[in-house]
This record gives structure tokens, C-alpha cells and sequence, in this order.
């Protein structure tokens, strides 16, 4: 019986059909659901030379770093959103930091996940022929089944 699944989210239209299976998948099951996000690097505390002059006009301090985490929020709270709305009730959200494949499985373990679930093909380089390489190194990694879903 599956009664705690990770999703693996990035912000492509394939983590939107992920999201959605595993909106679906849940609801039957009637299982809890946590929402990963692993950003591969934090960012510097550069500020961005488009924003530089927006920072000391408005006395904000706006890093590459900030955005980075930003934007990982925002996904999380999208895919959140959308889990929500197709019904799922039990759901937790997580940024990680560092080599994405290895922190969802680590986030995997750590829940005692029974399904992780995430898109074949996310926004990063070309990597795999068939899988992206993201997905094809949580299936490796991972110690409960993996749907990839395209």
C-alpha cells in the first residue's frame, strides 16, 4: 500500500504531469505527499548587475542567492497549490540544496517514502537519451520504486 510519496519538482511540464499522477495516485491511496525541490547550487551573495541599482535605490538586499531560493519556493508552492486543489490533504514542501538525484532520494529515505514520482525530462542540459539524468540517477539511488512519468 502506498501511504507517503515524495514528488520531485522543477518547474517543467513534465513535473506538472508528475504532480498530477501524483495528485491522483494519492487520493486513491489516501497518502501523505511531500514535494521536493533540489537546487544543485545556492547562488552567490552577488548582487545581480541588472539589480544593483534597484538595490540601492530601495535598500533591499537582493542576491543571486535569494532569487535562487525564491524560485525554488515559488515551484514548491506551485506544485503544493495544485496538489491542493486536485484534493490531496496531507502535504509537506522542501527546498534542498546540493546534487538533485541524491537529495530526493535522501528526502525519499528519510519520509520512508513508498513511491517517489518525477518528471522524465526536467530544465536542466540534455543529459540522458532516453531518461533525464536526474531521473534516471533517483531511480538508481532511490530504496522504493520510482515512477518517472513523462
Amino acid at each position: 500500500m502506498i501511504k507517503r510519496i515524495v514528488l520531485a519538482v522543477d518547474g517543467s511540464e513534465h513535473a506538472s504531469k508528475a504532480t498530477a499522477l501524483t495528485a491522483e495516485i494519492a487520493n486513491k491511496f489516501g497518502a501523505a505527499v511531500t514535494v521536493v525541490h533540489a537546487m544543485p547550487k545556492a547562488g552567490s551573495g552577488r548582487v545581480p548587475d541588472e539589480l544593483a541599482q534597484f538595490v540601492e535605490l530601495e535598500h533591499v538586499q537582493v542576491t543571486e542567492a535569494n532569487i535562487m531560493r525564491q524560485v525554488g519556493d515559488e515551484i514548491v508552492r506551485r506544485a503544493e497549490a495544485a496538489l491542493r486543489q486536485a484534493g490531496v490533504g496531507k502535504i509537506a514542501t522542501t527546498v534542498e540544496l546540493g546534487d538533485p538525484a541524491t537529495k530526493i532520494a535522501e528526502v525519499a529515505r528519510t519520509s520512508a517514502a513508498d513511491l517517489i514520482v518525477i518528471g522524465r525530462r526536467g530544465l536542466g542540459r540534455v543529459g540522458g537519451s532516453l531518461l533525464g539524468s536526474v531521473s534516471l540517477k533517483v531511480n538508481h539511488l532511490a530504496e522504493c520504486p520510482c515512477l518517472t512519468v513523462k
